[in-house]
């Protein structure tokens, strides 16, 4: 998501809240990422919602692109999340939706998708958290809002940004379960090693 009114980058990192973020900031957005009709949410193109910073930046391709030079005239920022939570939240979305393979357990679902690294939509999803804010080598975002204290980080930004802080909604909203009670030893330790530079 990008507003070039207002100067602000939202790298959307998949099951972080991201959706939320993009709901209550709709009216300011350029990018065609998030839409709204009537007030109500009808999704968006996940290769415009998901991308990375670097999908950002000098891309005569898309419309949202912003030129390197200008990259710090922009606040750009981000959400992360606790890599066990966001990978059991990826879980129950899949199970949920389905058919994916796989998602008969936790467990089977973790070593199919997490274990070895692949392209397209797939690994853009299960990218870390880092892959998504990287630019030229180090993290190109001036902000990594916490799920964990996901409205505290929010209001930061809109602080930042120069709005007044919109109600934030909660989108995609999923039950409340205990992830760690899904894990295993073998399961948690691939997720461990997939999300260790975040």
């Amino acid at each position: 998501m990008i507003s070039h009114s207002h100067k602000f980058l939202f790298v959307h990192v998949p099951k972080t809240g991201g959706t939320s973020i993009e709901y209550a900031l709709d009216e300011y957005n350029t990018a065609d990422s998030s839409k709204k009709s009537n007030g109500e949410w009808i999704g968006g193109s996940i290769d415009h919602k998901h991308a990375f910073l670097n999908d950002y930046i000098d891309s005569p391709k898309r419309k949202f692109s912003i030129p390197k030079e200008s990259l710090g005239d922009y606040f750009k920022f981000s959400f992360a999340r606790n890599p066990w939570a966001r990978t059991f939240s990826h879980y129950r979305m899949f199970k949920r939706n389905g058919p994916y393979v796989a998602t008969e357990s936790l467990q089977s679902f973790v070593k199919f998708y997490c274990r070895k690294p692949r392209g397209g939509w797939r690994g853009r999803n299960f990218a870390p958290v880092l892959d998504h804010v990287f630019f030229d080598g180090s993290v190109g975002v001036d902000f990594i809002g916490k799920f964990e204290n996901f409205e505290t980080d929010f209001y930061y930004v809109c602080d930042k940004i120069g709005i007044p802080a919109p109600k934030l909604p909660h989108v995609n909203k999923s039950k409340v379960h205990n992830y760690v009670d899904y894990y295993d030893e073998e399961s948690m330790e691939i997720v461990a090693k997939k999300y260790a530079k975040d």
